[in-house]
């Protein structure tokens, strides 16, 4: 909590940040008449752009907020986000990238691909990657907020209320060019941000030996050897957290968003390999700052284990000072809205190309598609809104949410990709067996309980169900035989932008 005097200069920066936000969003797509081109921007991206945009969500409410406290709560036992993005990446770079050359523009598009052009299998994908979507922005606004919180002392609630209006303005305005283009100046931002406060943690904190005696000291010696190791327990929440993270940013149709926009496949997969390096190189800092974080803390006599995602507003006001400290949280906060502003866009993308043709038998019209992606995206935003009056901290949603509906989709999507033998009745049957699999572990107090004490969270038992009902289905049922061009031909029959 700050004083009044600061908290007013941190609001009044804020609001200048997100005008110059709006005008950027407009001043770039202000010549933006085509309803499609508002989704997808055209479908042209170079690499500079694809390369900012992810980074700028992978190093928003994940690394700023997400790692810190990681970092903060149990050092480097929890590198296993940041590694697991990193693999995340890679697989898209060099299984999901070549499929640019399709023209896909959803996900459930591309899993139709896989099964045959089984439209069940285009509806369930439809569905679940509209309901992670809306999940993803809820997480960033959880995030968002406490910034918020900790500058203003607000209701936490209000703080999420006005993240939700914050995401709405400038993405409605200008759709996915606006948040391609403003990514650019949040990422710049927030990179030149970590630089400062990394140059300046010299200060506050010695040298790694007071690290380590401050996490011994704490009774947490695991929290200073890379992901737990020689410590069995810890070894193995480290290795969810990693499986989680890698299928939580495959599974996020936000990144699949970015592939079907570059401008061709090669370009989206040298931009993925160049993002899983910088943010791999990047994601150590935070990690570290909020191991530092814990020794300024702890010296202090101040203690944010009870909410991990206070430390980076901490850090940022106690290292840099009230001025600088309060620049680098709005610029915080803006990546976070970075991460959330794509959530948002691709959830409408999914909504307009594939829940609404799939589900009412005909497709939007062309000029009809940019007014109802407005509606679609207030009405998703607002969900979103709702969905994190449940949540207490980004990590929450990572763990339990994501590590429980995201493996049904992902693995079933991966096997697609490579098995060609799979059918579309083991599709069905492993996404659905997969998600109520999830949705059990998450609305069933003792499956949650046994599964937290066997597997330290659900990713793990969730993807193994999902596998084994893929190889025993397809095992029992027939795949329709149609040439690639046949089910092509299935998957696009009902685009209005080809």
């Amino acid at each position: 909590m700050l004083n009044s005097s600061q908290s007013t200069f941190f609001i009044a920066v804020f609001i200048l940040y997100i005008a110059l936000m709006i005008f950027v969003g407009w001043f770039f797509t202000r010549k933006q008449n085509n309803g499609s081109d508002f989704l997808t921007g055209g479908r042209r991206m170079p690499m500079f752009l694809v390369v900012c945009t992810s980074c700028a969500t992978l190093i928003g409410t994940g690394s700023a907020m997400g790692s810190t406290g990681e970092g903060y709560s149990i050092g480097l036992a929890g590198a296993g986000y940041t590694f697991g993005s990193t693999f995340a990446l890679l697989i898209l770079a060099f299984a999901i990238a070549p499929m640019r050359k399709y023209n896909f523009i959803t996900t459930a598009e591309e899993a139709q691909f896989y099964f045959a052009g089984d439209k069940r299998v285009r509806k369930i994908t439809a569905v679940l990657t509209l309901l992670a979507e809306i999940c993803f922005m809820a997480s960033h606004m959880t995030g968002g907020a406490k910034y918020l919180q900790f500058i203003t002392n607000m209701d936490p609630t209000l703080c999420k209320f006005i993240c939700l209006l914050a995401f709405t303005i400038y993405v409605y305005i200008g759709g996915y060019m606006a948040v391609v283009w403003t990514d650019v100046i949040q990422f710049s931002i927030i990179l030149v941000g970590f630089v400062l406060i990394t140059l300046r943690i010299g200060s506050h904190v010695t040298g790694w030996g007071q690290i380590t005696d401050t996490f011994i000291a704490a009774g947490q010696p695991e929290s200073t050897v890379l992901f737990g190791f020689g410590y069995g327990g810890t070894v193995l929440a480290a290795v969810t957290l990693l499986i989680t993270a890698c299928l939580s940013e495959m599974g996020a149709s936000t990144f699949r968003h970015r592939i079907y926009t570059a401008k061709d496949a090669d370009t989206a997969r040298k931009s993925f390999i160049h993002t899983a390096i910088i943010t791999t190189i990047f994601s150590f800092i935070p990690l570290t700052l909020g191991m530092c974080t814990r020794v300024i803390a702890t010296n202090n006599g101040v203690d944010f284990l009870s909410n991990r995602d206070f430390a980076f507003p901490y850090l940022c006001t106690t290292v840099l000072g009230p001025v600088f400290g309060l620049l680098l949280m709005v610029a915080g906060l803006s990546a976070t809205m970075s991460s959330g502003d794509s959530d948002a866009m691709a959830g409408v993308t999914i909504f307009m190309k594939d829940v609404i043709p799939e589900f009412t038998g005909k497709p939007v019209p062309e000029d009809r598609v940019k007014k109802n992606s407005r509606i679609a995206l207030v009405t998703f935003l607002v969900l979103a809104f709702f969905l994190t009056l449940i949540a207490t901290t980004f990590m929450s949603f990572v763990t339990n949410v994501f590590g429980s509906l995201m493996p049904a989709l992902v693995v079933t999507t991966l096997v697609g990709r490579f098995w060609k033998k799979v059918t579309p009745d083991a599709g069905v049957a492993a996404m659905i067996g997969g998600t109520i699999f999830g949705i059990i572990y998450l609305a069933v107090p003792s499956v949650n309980a046994w599964i937290v004490n066997v597997f330290t969270g659900p990713v793990i038992p969730v993807s193994l169900l999902t596998l084994a009902l893929l190889v025993g289905v397809s095992l029992c049922t027939k795949r329709p035989k149609l040439s690639e061009k046949e089910i092509l031909d299935i998957v696009l029959s009902e685009r209005t932008d080809l």
